[in-house]
C-alpha cells in the first residue's frame, strides 16, 4: 500500500562489494537509506527495483538485475 516500506538485503560474489539497489519507477517506489534498501512505496501501480554491484581491481563489475512487483 502507498505510504508503506519494505527492507531489502543481498550479498554479492566474490567481489565483496555491496549490492546497491535503486528504483526505476520512481513514481511508484523509491530507494533510500544505506546502498538503497529502503523501499517507500509511493503509489499503486509497478515498482521496479534493480539490484547492482561493483567491482574492483579482480572482478568485473556484476550485470545489474530488475525484479518488479505490483503495489495495491
Amino acid at each position: 500500500a502507498p505510504g508503506a516500506t519494505l527492507s531489502l538485503s543481498a550479498t554479492g560474489g566474490a567481489s565483496g562489494q555491496p549490492v546497491t539497489f535503486a528504483s526505476t519507477t520512481p513514481d511508484i517506489c523509491t530507494a533510500g537509506g544505506s546502498n538503497g534498501a529502503t523501499i517507500k512505496f509511493v503509489a499503486a501501480g509497478n515498482c521496479a527495483i534493480t539490484a547492482s554491484q561493483a567491482g574492483n581491481t579482480n572482478y568485473a563489475t556484476a550485470e545489474p538485475v530488475t525484479q518488479s512487483f505490483a503495489i495495491g
